[in-house]
């Protein structure tokens, strides 16, 4: 493998990658200085998550209340009081919720439409995802802020220049590109 070369840019930036996934999502960034070799880093910490050990993935969780508002996220949707709380209030519990958003055709044998658990009344897809961007985004800045010397100052200068890398699956094209482009407007990334 090359060496990575010193960022030729002429300000300071912030890349934020998301990998939203079906079960498991993660967080990767990278902060380019002009001049230095960038170092690529992850989210190591998440709420309800602060001393698993560095695990830089959560769980691919929400839940709604019955108003359409999100309740818990990621960790924390696995917290017995949460899911106290949940049973309680009748908040819908939404996993694989990602497969929403799939091309209808396809393959995948085992996975059929049936096995897929509703999105919540009012909800898309794109909608939700929007939600889990959020999450991600206010998770990574809080990360950045609390864990670089200087954080808050640091996060104050690339807060308004940040680029963003979405992933997604093999085999989603156009359609499914533009609906992860509409849930990062939506998330106001």
């Amino acid at each position: 493998m090359l060496p990575r070369q010193p960022y030729d840019g002429l300000s300071r930036k912030l890349v934020l990658a998301f990998d939203v996934g079906t079960a498991y999502s993660a967080v990767s960034y990278c902060i380019l200085d002009p001049g230095e070799v960038p170092k690529i880093l992850g989210v190591s910490r998440y709420p309800a998550q602060e001393h698993v050990g560095g695990d830089n993935k959560i769980p691919s969780i929400l839940y709604y209340d019955q108003k359409g508002v999100v309740r818990a996220v990621g960790a924390e949707a696995l917290q017995l009081h949460v899911i106290k709380q949940a049973e309680e209030e009748n908040w819908v519990k939404l996993e694989w919720w990602k497969l929403h958003l799939r091309p209808k055709l396809l393959a995948s044998s085992h996975i059929k439409e049936g096995d897929i658990p509703p999105l919540p009344l009012g909800k898309s897809a794109i909608q939700v995802l929007a939600d889990f961007m959020e999450y991600l985004f206010r998770c990574a800045s809080n990360y950045i802020v609390e864990s670089h010397a200087n954080g808050a100052s640091m996060w104050g200068s690339v807060e308004n220049h940040i680029e963003f890398i979405l992933t997604h699956p093999n085999g989603w094209e156009g359609l499914q590109q533009q609906q992860i482009r509409q849930a990062a407007v939506l998330a106001k990334l």
